[in-house]
């Protein structure tokens, strides 16, 4: 069934293109993935084969020297010209446009600058120095003649950020831009690199090579200049008649404003339409391009239709499904593999240097390789209906192998479950759904609910193979990485609870509810968040000094403390010692000092999460082939838990 979208699958004139459909892949990292490779090349294929009409291909610095190297292709340097071409000609195979994105410093104003030199002294814990008047000119030529190597290599233009912690927003902004020279000071100063940029790349590639700006148009939060300053900007831009496009994402900045840059799921769809609404009110003469969390073609259209972009940017969308518009265009949106909107598996991981990837999309890196056919097939067991046992039998059952799987409860998505029910995180329920529905159309899939599982259960299921994918269950004992002995009182009938214990079995807690938070994730915040909202006084009480510390690198520190401001009393740096006559005694971290909160009336552990690996230990010894995977084998208490359990199920499925 074809779906109408009036709006999103309509063709839209940029420039002297004419782009197939309103869908932009924004450019964004894709660290693992080596520039120039076959695996890059299959990546930009998928997606532009999946539906993407303009499809930016990131990280091609004008200037090697800005750049930490390895990471990108520089389109300064000609020898790159035939890599990106490669990139370019697959892109336009399938009859969508390219762009290069076309930064030159590294992305965040405390980051230290491999060229020791920026538009205006920074800080941070290396200060670069200011650029002279000739390095200014020579950077502009840079962008010529980048841009002029791109058009050899047959893209249809380029584009360069301001804003977002990228080196032209430091030009552009007050907050950054002291310069007393002709660079700096007036309005009219500070955008003069940009119009000096444009009028030079269109001498340089052509009248007809197109050039596009990603602009932050508010800095109010930061400090910066104000939405009207934005759009004064943009206007300008717009009327130099040099540049074909603008892209607004507001607000966000690495690292003060990170969760605006990359929009959690605690936000709403189209974070930045009210900036975008704002600025195509002013300029019509060229088209505005929106997002920020655009994660469903519905409300992509309904931006469209309702004038507040002519057409919509998303990374995050296609870094989870390539084939969305596709699917979306054919009516199959029950197809499409959503975002989730926790930023761990994307994000997060280039944070700590790991590879590209997405919470549930295992096949990042690896795109037009399907899982081998088994060589024998088997009958496959896997006990435990959490992301890393529905990966696994995705995995193994599209390799040929006949699943039986097996789960306690009676839904699927073990831990993404239980925070699916919490504020903010509800978007999480998209996984489990989308595995269910995946795992339901094929016919040697054998899906058992309200199953417990013991040895002598498992022995008679007569399997070949059994995957134990139990996970691990919130500990009501206190234990955490600061506070090593269990809590005096714990197990309190009554009166001590889990996460488990409320969301899954429906505890009843009284009005006053202490929350010990001692591993620094979301459930912690999402738990005390729904009880408030309930009518609960809570008291939460953190280990450590700031809420979601394992996700502070993505903001949504500041999201958790934002929304729980005027719910909770909060207390950090402290670990209960004990728990007893509706008294806790807290001890500091720190300082070693102790504190009773009083007049408590049920208590709330999130601490350790120990394994569930009794079936795994009961099972060794009496099948042939066993494997223990994920939280069941090593638990993930607070990031990386669903991202690394993914990986696992389909990683032990391509063994058996």
């Amino acid at each position: 069934m074809m779906s109408e979208f009036k709006y999103l699958f309509s063709p839209l004139k940029i420039g002297s293109m004419e782009i197939p459909n309103r869908i932009m892949m924004s450019p964004h990292g894709m660290l693992g993935i080596r520039p120039g490779s076959d695996e890059q090349l299959a990546y930009f294929e998928a997606r532009a084969k999946g539906g993407a009409g303009f499809v930016g291909i990131a990280g091609c610095a004008v200037h090697s020297m800005h750049v930490y190297q390895g990471m990108f292709m520089t389109s300064r340097d000609p020898e790159n010209i035939p890599k990106i071409k490669r990139l370019v000609d697959v892109i336009h195979k399938h009859g969508a446009k390219a762009f290069i994105h076309g930064p030159w410093m590294n992305g965040a104003p405390d980051m230290p600058q491999t060229s020791k030199v920026v538009p205006a002294t920074l800080w941070g814990d290396n200060q670069s120095r200011e650029m002279s008047i000739e390095e200014i000119k020579q950077l502009v030529q840079d962008h010529a003649i980048s841009a002029a190597n791109m058009r050899e290599a047959g893209a249809d233009g380029m584009e360069f950020p301001i804003g977002g912690g990228a080196g032209l927003q430091y030009f552009v902004s007050p907050l950054y831009n002291k310069r007393t020279d002709e660079y700096g000071g007036s309005l009219e100063n500070r955008i003069r690199i940009i119009l000096e940029i444009a009028a030079e790349i269109k001498k340089a590639a052509g009248r007809d090579f197109n050039i596009g700006f990603k602009i932050n148009p508010d800095e109010s939060l930061l400090g910066g200049p104000d939405l009207e300053t934005g759009i004064d900007v943009c206007r300008r831009l717009a009327d130099s008649g040099d540049i074909d496009w603008l892209r607004i994402a507001a607000r966000g900045q690495k690292p003060q404003m990170t969760h605006f840059h990359y929009p959690p799921s605690y936000m709403a769809q189209g974070t930045n339409n009210y900036a975008s609404a704002a600025v195509r009110e002013v300029v019509d003469n060229i088209p505005i391009i929106g997002g920020g969390r655009m994660i469903t073609a519905e409300f992509m259209e309904q931006s469209i239709a309702e004038g507040q972009c002519d057409a919509v940017f998303a990374a995050r969308a296609f870094i989870a499904d390539p084939e969305w518009p596709n699917k979306a265009r054919r009516g199959e949106t029950e197809e499409i593999r959503q975002c989730i909107g926790d930023v761990e598996g994307c994000f997060l991981r280039s944070c700590f240097n790991m590879p590209v990837g997405c919470t549930y999309n295992v096949e990042i890196g690896h795109e037009g390789k399907t899982p081998a056919p088994a060589e024998k097939k088997k009958k496959v067991a896997i006990i435990g209906g959490g992301p890393a046992g529905l990966q696994a039998a995705l995995t193994a059952a599209q390799r040929g192998h006949d699943i039986i799987l097996v789960e306690k409860e009676a839904h699927l998505g073990g831990h993404v479950y239980l925070e699916g029910q919490l504020p903010g995180l509800t978007d999480r329920q998209a996984l489990p759904a989308w595995y269910e529905h995946q795992l339901r159309k094929l016919a040697n899939v054998d899906i058992r609910m309200e199953t417990e599982a013991d040895a002598d259960y498992v022995l008679s299921l007569g399997a070949d193979a059994v995957i134990i994918a139990t996970g691990a269950e919130f500990s009501p004992t206190g234990i955490s990485y600061m506070q090593m002995n269990a809590v005096e009182g714990w197990d309190t009938e009554g009166y001590v609870y889990t996460p488990e214990d409320i969301i899954l079995k429906g505890a009843e807690l009284g009005d006053r509810v202490l929350i010990f938070d001692g591993i620094g994730y979301v459930t912690g915040p999402g738990v005390a968040e729904m009880l408030a909202d309930q009518g609960k006084e809570v008291v939460y009480v953190n280990v450590d000094p700031m809420i979601g510390r394992s996700v502070q690198l993505l903001g949504q520190h500041q999201v958790m403390a934002l929304r729980l401001k005027e719910k909770v009393e909060f207390i950090p740096n402290n670990a209960p010692l004990a728990v007893k006559d509706h008294t806790v005694t807290l001890k500091n971290v720190l300082t070693f000092d102790i504190t009773e909160i009083e007049d408590i009336d049920s208590v709330v552990m999130v601490a350790s999460r120990p394994s569930r690996d009794e079936l795994y230990h009961a099972l060794v010894g009496k099948i042939d082939e066993l494997h223990i995977i994920a939280d069941a084998a090593d638990s993930h208490w607070n990031s990386f838990g669903t991202d690394d359990a993914t990986k696992a199920g389909h990683k032990v499925a391509l063994k058996l």
